[in-house]
């Protein structure tokens, strides 16, 4: 008590010190403290952090400094009045090169004790705390999220010309949940944007890993790097995937350490959806897969021709594909070129909504037959969907919940439940005609509805 009532009556003089021998780090839009601090002071910085009102100060503070005014050199790190989000004091950084500043956040309680850290600029920080897992950290109980080291379902071996990667033990069939993970840490898409080489991103991103716990640290340093440089900075961008966080819907480059040991086919038999909520990455069976069997998903886009997929995947992970479609003869992959091109040019058609338009039921049917040609097995939930609008245009009502189902069935696998177009697919389902799209272009020119677009 006696120490912590002499720490007190030192921090004026504390707050003098920094103010006069330090350089510019944390801007004071950012910080409450003073924002002139040197380096090795600037983990005070805590933008989500709760800074006491006056009123709010015991009174052996009131009586260390009388004259002091609204006390913003205190920081509620000391007087902490409930608990805070984060586990470590975030840290936070000025990068003179970018004019922006850098935070760390860190939870070593996310997870069960998995732990995860943000690097951010620090508006991020409180918004990035919206996310409901974030919240409800304490008590949220991860109702799908499977422990890799207890799942007897999977085994990590050697794959010839591949490395490490996943075989099957068990019997998985098509929709089957394979594996949920947590990310361990995620990078603000405009943090990794930042000069490669530059000491305040290198800084930050290794303050954020080492700050995880020991497990999810050492899986997420022994991952595969690609370019060099900053070991941390290099196995972010080669193995991260790209995330929504929180209520500010910024893009983060996040790292799930065990999903990044699947190796890539570009007809893949599993297929991933990451859910906002939880920060899941969830990796569902796309087809039925036996014991023995590789467990694959892709790193790319599923709309990609040949020779774009191979040059993609040499200059981001330094490989050449060997799944059956890139080893392929080179009249297969053209024709399979063709019909990637196909399925643009028939989306393009689809998506537009003018009177005067060339789409119809045909050209929605013909799209779904080239994503099953293209064995595309959770993308042709699209396909689909485009099928159902058509049924509803023409106030189809069997037509419409027949392929909205089908939608919903591919969709959950690939895009998650939770995703807009699933959600859609769910309404036009239920009560067709309670949307939109119940016979659009009949209403439009009745001019019942605006047209859309």
């Amino acid at each position: 008590m006696a120490f912590t009532k002499s720490l007190i009556a030192l921090l004026p003089l504390f707050n003098l010190f920094l103010q006069s021998s330090a350089i510019a780090i944390v801007a004071d839009s950012i910080c409450p403290i003073p924002y002139i601090v040197p380096r090795a002071f600037s983990y005070f910085s805590d933008p989500t952090d709760e800074f006491l009102d006056e009123d709010d100060l015991p009174i052996t503070v009131k009586l260390a400094s009388p004259s002091a005014g609204h006390p913003q050199w205190i920081s509620s790190m000391l007087l902490r009045t409930r608990p805070n989000i984060w586990t470590l004091e975030p840290y936070c950084m000025r990068s003179l090169e970018a004019r922006q500043d850098i935070c760390v956040y860190t939870s070593t309680w996310f997870a069960q004790g998995r732990g995860i850290s943000f690097v951010a600029i620090p508006s991020e920080g409180p918004l990035v705390a919206t996310a409901p897992v974030l919240k409800n950290q304490m008590t949220h109980q991860f109702d799908t999220w499977v422990n890799p080291e207890n799942d007897q379902r999977i085994e990590r071996v050697p794959i010839p010309n591949k490395g490490l990667g996943t075989l099957s033990r068990h019997h998985f069939e098509r929709g089957d949940a394979a594996q949920s993970f947590t990310p361990v840490l995620c990078i603000q898409d405009g943090v990794m944007q930042m000069k490669l080489g530059s000491y305040e991103q290198n800084t930050t991103l290794n303050r954020g890993a080492a700050n995880l716990p020991p497990k999810s640290r050492t899986l997420m340093l022994e991952l595969h790097g690609q370019f060099g440089g900053n070991p941390v900075y290099d196995k972010v961008n080669t193995n991260a995937f790209n995330a929504a966080i929180g209520s500010s819907q910024q893009a983060y480059w996040s790292v799930y350490p065990e999903t990044a040991r699947y190796n890539h086919d570009c007809r893949p038999n599993t297929m991933y959806s990451i859910d906002e909520r939880d920060l899941l990455h969830n990796l569902r069976v796309g087809r039925k897969i036996i014991p023995g069997e590789e467990i694959t998903l892709s790193y790319l886009a599923p709309n990609m021709m040949s020779e774009e997929r191979k040059q993609r995947i040499h200059a981001q992970w330094g490989f050449s594909c060997s799944c059956p479609s890139c080893t392929a003869p080179k009249d297969v992959k053209e024709l399979s070129d063709y019909r990637i091109g196909m399925i643009e040019t028939l989306e393009t058609e689809l998506n537009d909504l003018s009177l005067d338009r060339n789409a119809s039921i045909s050209t929605a049917e013909m799209l779904i037959s080239l994503h099953q040609q293209e064995r595309l097995d959770g993308v042709v939930g699209d396909a689909y969907m485009y099928a159902a609008f058509e049924h509803a245009y023409i106030g189809d009502k069997r037509g419409t919940q027949m392929n909205a189902a089908l939608a919903c069935e591919h969709m959950a696998i690939w895009r998650g439940t939770n995703h807009q177009y699933y959600q859609a697919m769910q309404r036009l389902l239920v009560n067709p005609e309670a949307e939109r799209s119940w016979q659009y272009f009949a209403r439009v020119k009745r001019g019942e509805v605006l047209p859309l677009g």
